[in-house]
């Protein structure tokens, strides 16, 4: 997403007045990286395919404020925290902080983009933290995170599992997703089955003998 299209979707999402499913209000950045950690793994971990919005310099209400320079974060505080964080299965979220000037006042837009890595958790944590809890799983459920001492219910995720497997995905999509590894599928005779999704299966038909070397059944 270049410039111009970000500042006018945050402009979008500040005119709403409220909070969303992808987007959060902060009137100013995080006191501490604990708190800073805990709204980014919410984001990451969400059952829809959209990017995530953290808007700082914006009140609850949406009103502008503009980024307090105090304790204003770089791009590169925040990738020196991510990779400092150790992830179960080395699965680190990716984010972009972006700066956008709106009403003559500076903002910080920090992305969270859509992933199929989920859930991101943690596998350890620092010793400086005192709330964050290593294995818990925090997601975003309409406007609201994940208390930072609570897990995720059980619904949200076996959904985001799903997601990870591409359950949630229209079945055209997931057998294509499927295509990406031959060794999935197994052959008799002129169909292909899915092995793990048997009810996706894929027929060869042709219309004469030299159709036969059009190439691998995944083409």
């Amino acid at each position: 997403m270049n410039y111009t299209s970000l500042e006018s979707k945050i402009k979008n999402l500040i005119a709403k007045k409220s909070e969303g499913e992808y987007w959060d209000f902060k009137q100013e950045w995080h006191n501490d990286n604990e708190r800073l950690l805990h709204d980014i793994l919410c984001f990451a971990n969400t059952v829809h395919d959209k990017d995530c919005y953290l808007i700082i310099g914006v009140s609850d209400t949406g009103e502008i404020i503009g980024v307090n320079e105090e304790n204003r974060r770089r791009q590169a505080d925040i990738l020196d925290l991510l990779s400092n964080t150790v992830f179960a299965g080395d699965n680190v979220p990716e984010v972009r902080l972006d700066t956008i000037k709106i009403d003559e006042k500076e903002i910080d837009v920090l992305t969270v983009f859509n992933s199929y890595n989920v859930p991101y958790y943690l596998k350890s944590k620092s010793k400086k933290y005192n709330n964050i809890r290593e294995g818990y799983i925090y997601t975003r459920v309409g406007d609201r995170n994940t208390p930072i001492n609570q897990n995720a219910c059980i619904q949200q995720i076996e959904m985001l599992w799903k997601k990870r497997f591409g359950l949630t995905q229209p079945p055209l999509l997931q057998i294509a997703n499927r295509l990406e590894n031959k060794l999935e599928w197994s052959q008799n005779e002129n169909t292909y089955y899915n092995i793990y999704k048997p009810e996706f299966k894929l027929e060869m038909e042709y219309d004469n003998e030299y159709d036969r070397d059009v190439g691998e059944f995944y083409v």
